[in-house]
């Protein structure tokens, strides 16, 4: 797959991600990954002080982000292997919620329409091969119900996220551009 999908899908990230956040009650904003661990740094452009605890943080550009993205997510998990537009969908619930969860979310969503993929978060033959045979409009219902139970099953388990809920749910339900 052609980077073109990686920048049609950057624009998407940067307006549901936001410039610098510095919330103490989310946990992408620490250095240790958990509310009140290591350092409070924040996020910017959806760089998180959890990912890249050595980085500055709030003077970080959008080119900085979209330099991170491409080589640590985009390519790194081999989101351009997944044929258009789940390869954007999937990155950007990646950037959201993780890679390996993104991933194994569509991997649940294929194995539910009968496709033989493990959920193990690495998108490899079987996984590329499953997403280039389905229908998008029959996919897509189907992950987003993946996408939204993981994010309500967070916000149940620690009510500090419940404030994020509806911007979860409000990007699980988002259609990529084609």
């Amino acid at each position: 797959m052609s980077l073109s999908d990686f920048y049609k899908v950057m624009p998407i990230i940067f307006r549901d991600e936001g410039g610098y956040s510095n919330d103490p009650n989310d946990a992408g904003n620490w250095t240790g990954g958990a509310v009140g661990v290591g350092t409070l740094l924040g996020t910017n452009f959806g760089v998180s002080a959890a990912t890249y605890p050595n980085l500055d943080i709030p003077t970080l550009t959008q080119d900085d982000a979209q330099a991170i993205f491409l080589k640590d997510w985009w390519e790194k998990y081999h989101f351009d292997l997944l044929p258009s537009p789940y390869n954007m969908k999937v990155f950007d619930i990646g950037i959201n919620c993780g890679a390996k969860v993104a991933i194994r979310e569509l991997q649940q969503a294929l194995a539910q329409m009968g496709y033989a993929v493990v959920a193990d978060g690495v998108i490899g033959p079987m996984t590329e091969a499953a997403a280039s045979g389905v229908t998008y409009s029959l996919f897509w219902p189907i992950y987003t119900d993946e996408i939204e139970d993981h994010y309500e099953s967070i916000a149940l388990a620690s009510p500090r996220c419940q404030k994020y809920l509806r911007g979860w749910l409000a990007r699980a339900d988002e259609v990529m551009p084609s």
